[in-house]
């Protein structure tokens, strides 16, 4: 019971990204089967927040016109983030924004290495 008012919540705020977050918690679970060391637990925390914000910002942002649809795809804060960005960075400024956010907030939450 409380897992479904914790999950309309998440969809209400983040939207339909809030389905990233147990991938992420898949992610850490491997790692720790695998014995990886923790460290920076509040770097992993804020490259969490970030990435599921910047998701829900592209998800409402590459939606359809509507703005009934943007909410229900991006939540209230991805609704409002991808309106104050489209706003002040236009179409492609807030794309190449969003798409950094989403890469350095990846290797930030899962501490996955390019080299």
């Amino acid at each position: 019971m409380i897992g479904a008012y914790i999950g309309g919540v998440l969809l209400f705020f983040i939207g339909k990204a809030s389905y990233v977050i147990p991938l992420l918690v898949l992610i850490w679970a491997i790692s720790r089967l695998m014995q990886v060391e923790h460290s920076k637990v509040i770097f992993k925390a804020v490259g969490t927040i970030v990435l599921v914000s910047a998701v829900s910002a592209s998800l409402s942002m590459f939606s359809d016109s509507t703005r009934a649809m943007a909410f229900s795809k991006g939540g209230f804060i991805g609704s409002v983030s991808a309106e104050f960005l489209l706003e002040y960075l236009g179409r492609v400024g807030a794309t190449v924004f969003i798409i950094s956010l989403i890469i350095l907030s990846v290797l930030i939450a899962t501490e996955f290495l390019i080299l």
